[in-house]
C-alpha cells in the first residue's frame, strides 16, 4: 500500500475531509487529492506535518510497519492526553487547572500537609513502587 492510500485510509478512518486536511495542513484541496491518489509525492516537510496531523508514525505511511500508532513511553501519552484535555477548557477552568496544579506540587513537595482545595491526594509516599514515575 503506498503512502497516499495510508493517508486517505487515517483521514476517513478519522472522519475528516480532504478540505479539512488540506486546512490542517495548510495547502489544498487539490494537492491531497493528488498525493492520495499517488499523482503527487510529498515531501519529508510533509511527511513530518502528515504524521502529525494525523497522530500516525512515519514507519506507518512509509509502509515499514502496518500499524499506525506512535508507541510513545507512558508519561509521553498522559502528557498528550493532558494537553488535549487542557485545549478543551474554558479560559476560567484553565485558571481554576493551574491553582489545582499548583495546590498538588505543594502537596507533593511536602510544603503543605493537606491540599487547598479539591479531593484527597495521595502522598508520593503513599504510591505504590510500580505506580511511581
Amino acid at each position: 500500500m503506498d503512502i497516499g492510500v495510508r493517508i486517505k485510509e487515517i483521514r476517513k478512518k478519522k472522519n475528516i475531509s480532504q478540505k479539512e486536511f488540506a486546512e490542517m495542513m495548510k495547502t489544498s484541496q487539490q494537492k491531497i487529492s493528488k498525493i492520495e491518489n499517488g499523482q503527487q509525492g510529498i515531501f519529508t516537510d510533509d511527511l513530518s506535518e502528515i504524521c502529525q496531523s494525523l497522530n500516525i508514525s512515519a514507519d506507518y505511511l512509509l509502509g515499514l510497519t502496518d500499524n499506525p500508532a506512535i508507541d510513545l513511553p507512558e508519561d509521553d501519552q498522559m502528557l498528550i492526553d493532558l494537553v488535549n484535555n487542557y485545549n478543551k477548557l474554558s479560559r476560567t477552568n484553565k485558571y481554576r487547572l493551574l491553582a489545582e496544579s499548583a495546590d498538588l506540587l505543594d502537596f507533593q513537595e511536602g510544603k503543605t500537609d493537606k491540599r487547598k482545595k479539591g479531593g484527597e491526594a495521595i502522598h508520593p509516599d503513599q504510591i505504590p513502587h510500580s505506580a511511581a514515575g
